[in-house]
């Protein structure tokens, strides 16, 4: 089920020579409440491309835009209306700890 929400990229090494690091974080607007999502991590920048473009539907164009605007401002930048289906979602779910401790 599509979920609507706000994402939010960071570029978190922009003043380090090395590959792109990249932190992404999900906000639904249906349920907020429900928990914090964790953070998904992106090394290089065709990766992120390539996340943006394949798993969420955005155009080239669009996600080389949105790349270029965070490079511009080597901050956070908040893209609005993102729609992210389950398969998606669940990459920014925190780890069931209770299947991990063999419950």
């Amino acid at each position: 089920m599509p979920i609507e929400g706000t994402l939010s990229l960071a570029w978190v090494n922009w003043n380090v020579s090395a590959p792109p690091r990249y932190q992404l974080l999900f906000s639904r607007y249906a349920n907020p409440r429900d928990g914090a999502l964790q953070p998904l991590e992106i090394i290089g920048d065709p990766a992120l491309e390539n996340y943006l473009v394949k798993q969420l539907g955005f155009t080239t164009e669009t996600a080389k835009r949105w790349m270029d605007r965070v490079h511009r401002e080597r901050n956070a930048v908040l893209i609005h209306n993102v729609i992210m289906l389950d398969e998606c979602l669940a990459e920014y779910e925190p780890p069931n700890t209770d299947k991990a401790a063999g419950a």
